[in-house]
This record gives structure tokens, C-alpha cells and sequence, in this order.
């Protein structure tokens, strides 16, 4: 099965030929928003970060935890997208530290992963982790959990 493919054209972005889901007026709050999506996979970083500009989100990218962290130290990041398995520095260590860190304590950080286990999304929440993405993810699905991390009103 080849990599999903997204365009954007002027009558919307585009997944696989399908329609991306417009933002409504009142949620517009992805628009501009600067995401770090922290994700060692290069396919993946690729369909993330077309997802993400296909809804005019700003998005940098980390190879691997410890550049997330150190990226999320000096950025002004909006939303950390962390993938669960990530080498040089565990999303676990990373979200710890982060966590412990006064500016950084209240950054939304989202878990990515394959694993939709009850004991992975229980993991997530025990570090400090906001919400969880069960990979693979629709549009539709990222956009939700996007806005309600970046949408608080």
C-alpha cells in the first residue's frame, strides 16, 4: 500500500482524493498555530506535517526525544505531537522533564503511537501527557484532538 498523498488546491486540501474537513469559523484556533511533531519516522513526519499544513499550522520537526526537548526549550510551541518510541530520549523522560521545566509545564503535549492499548494510554497520562493519537490517525481524528488541546477558549 503506498503513502497517503495530500494536495491542496483552491478548493481545499485533499487526502488520497478525499476532501480534508474544512475548520469551522468559531474553531479556527489551528490556523497559525506553531506544532513541534516529535516523530523519528520519515513517512510519518511527511503525512503529519501535510495534514497539519493542509489546516495553515505552522509545524518544526524532531528526529528524535532529546532534539524534542531541547527544540521545545528554546521554541514557542503551541502543541507537542510525540511520537511514544523515540530513540536518544524516551517520550516518557521527555514529557518528565519538560513537565518539570515552569514555562513548559502547561505545553499540551499529544502521544502518538500504534499501540491503542489501555495500558499505553494510561502510560501517556501518568507522564503528564495531555491527550493520545492512535496511529494511524484520520485527518478528521488529528484535527479533533488538535483543537482540543489548542482550542481552550
Amino acid at each position: 500500500m503506498g503513502s497517503p498523498l495530500i494536495s491542496s488546491s483552491e478548493s481545499g486540501a485533499k487526502l488520497d482524493g478525499r476532501d480534508l474537513p474544512p475548520l469551522p469559523d468559531d474553531e479556527d484556533c489551528l490556523c497559525g498555530a506553531r506544532i513541534l511533531l516529535a516523530e523519528d519516522n520519515r513517512l510519518n513526519q511527511m503525512v503529519f506535517k501535510d495534514m497539519l499544513i493542509a489546516q495553515d499550522v505552522e509545524v518544526e520537526i524532531a528526529n528524535n526525544g532529546l532534539e524534542a526537548f531541547e527544540m521545545a526549550i528554546t521554541g514557542r510551541y503551541c502543541l507537542l505531537l510525540m511520537d511514544m518510541h523515540m530513540p536518544n530520549m524516551g517520550d516518557a523522560e521527555a514529557t518528565r522533564r519538560l513537565r518539570s521545566l515552569q514555562h513548559l509545564d502547561e505545553l499540551p503535549i499529544v502521544a502518538l503511537t500504534g499501540d491503542v492499548g489501555s495500558d499505553a494510554r494510561m502510560e501517556c497520562m501518568e507522564v503528564g501527557m495531555n491527550d493520545f493519537i492512535a496511529e494511524p490517525v484520520s485527518p478528521e481524528g488529528l484535527y479533533v484532538v488538535l483543537r482540543r488541546g489548542l482550542c481552550r477558549g
